[in-house]
């Protein structure tokens, strides 16, 4: 089968509505001074296209979801002592001019790929009848990280990645955005073994995250 003819076999482009919450931040909004973690969508409205490909189902699209820090940065340090142990996590806040770390609750942080369950995204058809739900996770660290405002610091010092993605061997990560700087959130179901999110599994049927 020709590229072309796989395009036109696949492009099967459905309209969905995805409804997306997060957990402890809130839309932002304008102001004098930045909230310490604004989470914004480019757009209230996305196309979602389905393809088929021989037994392959996959979704495609682009929420445009990002979390923007203020004017201090957003970091989380995450650790354990051995392999076999739970995962500690920390926030560091600055109050009155000075750093200092503020333990997340437990069940926070379960591995090394962010905190977990950070997004629900819904998705519904046209008579708005849920099809799929799903939670992903968020680190903060990410490729696309950018400035958002002329006063923000012009270099980040976070990594790229998260840290555990590919490596169960990971002790230890920091995550985090510079001030004024974004985050993109992930808006698809995270897989090692690179499954994609099929929207014929019913709604009551969790895809296959970790």
């Amino acid at each position: 089968m020709t590229d072309r003819n796989k395009r036109l076999l696949a492009r099967g482009a459905a309209l969905a509505v995805l409804v997306v919450t997060a957990t402890g931040v809130g839309v932002a909004q304008a102001a004098a001074s930045p909230p310490p973690l604004a989470f914004v969508a480019a757009t209230n409205a996305v196309t979602a296209e389905r393809y088929v490909y021989d037994d392959e189902v996959w979704l495609s699209f682009d929420l445009g979801l990002h979390v923007i820090a203020g004017k201090d940065p957003f970091e989380i340090w995450a650790h354990r002592t051995g392999y076999d142990k739970p995962i500690a996590a920390e926030r560091v806040v600055t109050q009155n001019g000075k750093k200092k770390k503020v333990a997340l609750p437990a069940g926070t942080v379960t591995d090394f790929t962010g905190l977990k369950d950070f997004t629900t995204i819904s998705i519904a058809d046209a008579t708005g009848a849920v099809v799929q739900e799903y939670k992903t996770s968020f680190c903060g660290n990410s490729w696309s990280s950018a400035r958002t405002r002329p006063d923000a610091p012009a270099t980040t010092p976070y990594p790229t990645q998260c840290g555990g993605e590919w490596n169960p061997f990971t002790l230890g990560a920091v995550w985090g955005i510079q001030a004024g700087w974004d985050s993109a959130v992930p808006d698809q179901p995270y897989s090692r073994e690179g499954t994609s999110l099929d929207l014929s599994r019913p709604a009551s049927t969790p895809p296959p995250l970790r």
